[in-house]
């Protein structure tokens, strides 16, 4: 298996990842936009490999979403949106207003 960011572009544990969440929050009608961290020259990869549309089945139910693009962001960021949002993507107003604060990210290796 490949180390580092290499791990990212077109493994099927990512599709399965990616299914597994559209499928438990709902499969959309409209195209998506993820948002994901790669570097380097894996980043194009890594988008290449979640672009276009994505067939699957969940017992006798066929599934289809598009991908419309992907948007690279660092780690952190993702990590503050996690925080801020809710499971269904909503901001509870407590968090609102850490937004407009300062929010400080540790991470450990």
């Amino acid at each position: 298996m490949p180390e580092g960011y290499e791990r990212l572009t077109g493994a099927p544990e990512i599709l399965a990842l990616l299914y597994g969440a559209v499928t438990l929050y709902g499969v959309p009608h409209d195209p998506l936009t993820l948002i994901g961290e790669s570097a380097g020259a894996t980043q194009q990869a890594a988008r290449d490999s979640l672009l276009g549309t994505h067939t699957w089945h969940v017992g006798r139910v066929t599934c289809n979403v598009t991908v419309e693009s992907v948007l690279t962001t660092s780690q952190p960021v993702g990590a503050m949106f996690d925080y801020l949002l809710t499971d269904t993507g909503e901001m509870p107003l407590d968090r609102r207003n850490a937004f407009r604060g300062e929010i400080g990210i540790l991470a450990s290796a």
